[in-house]
Formats: C-alpha cells, structure tokens, sequence
C-alpha cells in the first residue's frame, strides 16, 4: 500500500451490505459513508466498530438538493 492516504466513497454504505464492505475496505481507506438516518449510521458503527478513518455524511442520494448538501 502506499504512504498517501486514499479514501472511498460508500453510497449506502449504511444499508444491508454496508458492514461487510466497510470492514473490507476499512483496512487499506478511509471511508466516507453516505447514509440517510442516524440509526442506520449508528448501527453501522456498532458493527464495524467506530474507527478513526470512518466517517458518515447524511444524505439521500434520490434528493438531488440532499446530496449537494451533503
């Protein structure tokens, strides 16, 4: 792996799959992932274990406005 740091963008990340391709990729990136509720974030953190190179930003990728906020 390289010494620059790379990150990844996870939409729905905090869906059904979510937890298995986060703790995939948690090792080599860091992750960024989208999510449309706070449960579903904080679910995904209980089961990944929150960690310093993963982060979350709110956002429906169906809402056009939500994700320029995002």
């Amino acid at each position: 792996m390289s010494d620059s740091p790379r990150t990844v963008l996870i939409a729905g990340g905090a869906g059904g799959l979510g937890p298995t391709v986060v703790r995939r990729l948690l090792p080599d990136y860091t992750c960024v992932v989208q999510y449309r509720s706070d449960d579903s974030w904080r679910r995904l953190q209980t089961e990944v274990g929150a960690a310093e190179q993963l982060h979350g930003v709110q956002a429906d990728i169906r809402d056009e406005e939500s994700v320029r906020r995002a």
